[in-house]
């Protein structure tokens, strides 16, 4: 794509000012396309503006539109953090600017979600909805599809309406229930149920780990009670693998050629 940005500073070195804008026409994340991505973001004071949209085509855009409060000279800031984030319905793809711990990131998703209150305690208000999703847990070797979500926030209190993944035995987990997030709420209610056959959690050359879960979480986000089953299907770990990936070379992996073992006898001659 093409870039373009400018910006001021202004002020004084203990209070400065910024005004800067940044636009890019024609780009790409990965493999998928945008039409515009288009930011104006000012400084003055203890708080900054942002005024930011995606255009991904010409009727599916993502915007963000609020206030952040900023500590200035060692000071909390008195600014509200006051944040709009919506869309229409966007190619969920672009969210791979953000992560190489996922790969091939596809779906669609609907944001609407404000955030108030500060940065020490945001209360979140809105809903979030994905269809189609897939991705791949590049640490896990897994490909999940067919990911589907209902979720919405209201003063912290997160309701899931609807959460599933497939794996791609065709395997489903899913997750329904309620929780208090961020902030003070975190001490909140807790009301969780997942369940999953047979689900493929890791799928690589470390090994596959396919998982029974029938679990219910009650209580409180601090101090959860955890009920229910939680089995290994199937298993299989292969350590040469994962010592080779979590340590630096404690234990050799590969065999040992004749000449590398001071105890073996010399070769015939």
């Amino acid at each position: 794509g093409v870039i373009n940005a400018q910006g001021t500073v202004g002020g004084f070195m203990k209070a400065p000012t910024v005004d800067a804008n940044l636009a890019v026409t024609a780009g790409a994340v990965e493999d998928v396309q945008f039409d515009a991505l288009r930011a104006d973001v000012k400084y003055k004071g203890d708080r900054a503006t942002i005024d930011a949209a995606l255009d991904q085509t010409a009727t599916n855009r993502l915007t963000a539109v609020g206030t952040l409060p900023i500590a200035s000279g060692g000071a909390p800031s008195t600014a509200k953090l006051e944040l709009r984030v919506k869309s229409t319905p966007i190619d969920l793809g672009l969210a791979q600017a953000f992560t190489k711990e996922v790969s091939a990131i596809g779906g669609v998703g609907v944001i609407d979600m404000t955030v108030t209150g500060s940065l020490q305690d945001p209360i979140l208000d809105g809903g979030v909805q994905i269809d189609n999703g897939t991705f791949t847990v590049e640490g896990t070797g897994v490909t999940y599809s067919n990911a589907t979500a209902r979720i919405v926030f209201e003063q912290n209190h997160l309701q899931i309406g609807q959460f599933q993944l497939q794996d791609e035995d065709g395997h489903l987990l899913k997750a329904v229930g309620a929780l208090d997030v961020f902030g003070r709420s975190a001490q909140g209610a807790l009301d969780l149920k997942i369940t999953a056959e047979q689900f493929h959690m890791l799928d690589s050359r470390l090994g596959n780990v396919q998982m029974n879960v029938d679990m219910t979480l009650a209580g409180d986000v601090a101090h959860p009670r955890i009920s229910g089953m939680l089995r290994v299907d199937q298993g299989r770990i292969d350590v040469g693998q994962v010592l080779e990936v979590t340590t630096k070379s404690v234990y050799s992996t590969r065999p040992q050629a004749a000449e590398d073992d001071p105890d073996a006898p010399p070769p015939d001659p």
